[in-house]
């Protein structure tokens, strides 16, 4: 599906303020970048819309879709050969997966400097592919997959739950725990620790921040709750399950 991405060109892109690095984007509204505020990133005008939906095929039914109030003809479960309409959550769905692409960057990702990044218009054929890609993918970043809830990470000393152990070039926070080096632990103390962790979720990159490290970091000098313990685990799983959609992405 990224080879899809390579033969458009600039001039036959949506263009939207859409920020390199971007903690979720939202539904609400038309569409949205949640950020520390929600602040609307992304215009098209009607006669944009009319030019998508002939592209697809497809009519444009305005106002937005969450993922509680989904409109039956748009429903996932619905083949995507008996579709007969896309809303603005499903551009949205569809924008978030392209900006995960290699192909998207590669082509894209530098042009232009003016900090505004071009879309590729999407394609009839691979539309709800890249919408159904674009919908797990918020799904994650809101924690709400069912997936998130499957943690493999443990918690297995008891303590204060402080958070004491600073992160330095030194002591970078993640060990490993084989000789492999495919899983590890990430000690909050020097008696605690999160363990089972695959190098690659410690050191996933979104933007110019890793999450989890963040996270952690953000904590230090805090106690952690039973709730907090589980919502770290819930972001070691969305790390994953990113890294598994993006793989997807790359290789269709």
């Amino acid at each position: 599906m990224s080879k899809s991405l390579n033969g458009d060109q600039p001039d036959t892109c949506l263009k939207s303020n859409i920020f390199r690095e971007y903690h979720l984007l939202s539904a609400d509204g038309l569409i949205q970048l949640d950020f520390k505020t929600a602040c609307n990133i992304f215009r098209l005008d009607e006669n944009r819309f009319n030019e998508i939906s002939r592209k697809l095929g497809l009519l444009y039914i305005s106002g937005s879709i969450t993922f509680g109030n989904v409109c039956m003809a748009n429903n996932p479960e619905v083949r995507p050969e008996f579709r007969q309409t896309f809303s603005s959550s499903d551009l949205l769905s569809y924008i978030y997966a392209v900006l995960h692409s290699s192909s998207y960057n590669a082509n894209f990702g530098k042009l232009p400097h003016s900090g505004i990044p071009q879309i590729p218009f999407p394609k009839a054929e691979t539309f709800w592919q890249w919408v159904e890609y674009g919908r797990q993918l918020r799904q994650i970043h809101l924690l709400k997959l069912p997936e998130i809830n499957q943690s493999t990470t443990n918690f297995p000393k008891e303590g204060d739950n402080m958070v004491t152990r600073k992160m330095t070039i030194t002591s970078p926070g993640w060990e490993p725990d084989n000789s492999a080096k495919t899983t590890g632990r990430i000690w909050i103390n020097d008696r605690q620790y999160f363990d089972n962790i695959p190098p690659q979720i410690w050191d996933f990159f979104i933007g110019s921040f890793r999450p989890a490290k963040k996270w952690l970091k953000d904590r230090h000098g805090s106690v952690l709750s039973k709730e907090d313990i589980r919502h770290f685990q819930k972001i070691t799983i969305a790390i994953a399950e990113i890294r598994r959609l993006i793989k997807e992405i790359n290789s269709d």
